[in-house]
C-alpha cells in the first residue's frame, strides 16, 4: 500500500487507517483482494474498526455499526447464518438494543466497525 507516496507494509486483517484526501494505491502480489471501508464525516464523528479471532458468544459494544464475518462461522440469536463477508448492521432508531444482536461465532474472525 501506498499513501501519498509512502510505502505501508500491510498484513491480512491487519486495518490501515488514512484520511480520505489521502493519494492511496495498492497493489498485490497473490491476486485479487478484498477491502472493508469505514467512512465518517470528521466534523461529526470519529471510526474505528478491528479484527478478532471469536469462539463463543459475541456482543458487540454500543459504539458497534456493524460486524462483518471474514472467515469461520457465525450465526445471529435467532438462527440466522452468516457467511463470510456478510455485514450485520445496527438498525439505529428502530431497535432498543445498543448495538448488533449477539453473535454465535465458532473459529470466527471479525469485522466489527464503530462510530463515535
Amino acid at each position: 500500500m501506498d499513501v501519498n507516496g509512502v510505502r505501508r507494509v500491510v498484513s491480512r486483517r491487519r486495518p490501515e487507517a488514512f484520511s480520505g484526501e489521502d493519494q492511496v494505491s495498492v497493489t498485490t502480489d497473490r491476486g485479487p483482494a478484498t477491502a472493508i471501508n469505514l467512512i465518517t464525516r470528521r466534523s461529526a464523528c470519529t471510526g474505528s474498526m478491528d479484527v478478532r479471532h471469536i469462539e463463543g458468544p459475541f456482543v458487540p459494544d454500543p459504539a458497534t455499526v456493524a460486524v462483518v464475518l471474514l472467515d469461520g462461522t457465525a450465526a445471529t440469536g435467532d438462527g440466522r447464518t452468516l457467511a463470510p463477508l456478510d455485514f450485520l448492521l445496527r438498525s439505529p432508531g428502530k431497535d432498543p438494543r445498543p448495538g448488533p444482536e449477539t453473535l454465535h461465532c465458532r473459529a470466527a474472525v471479525v469485522a466489527t466497525l464503530r462510530v463515535r
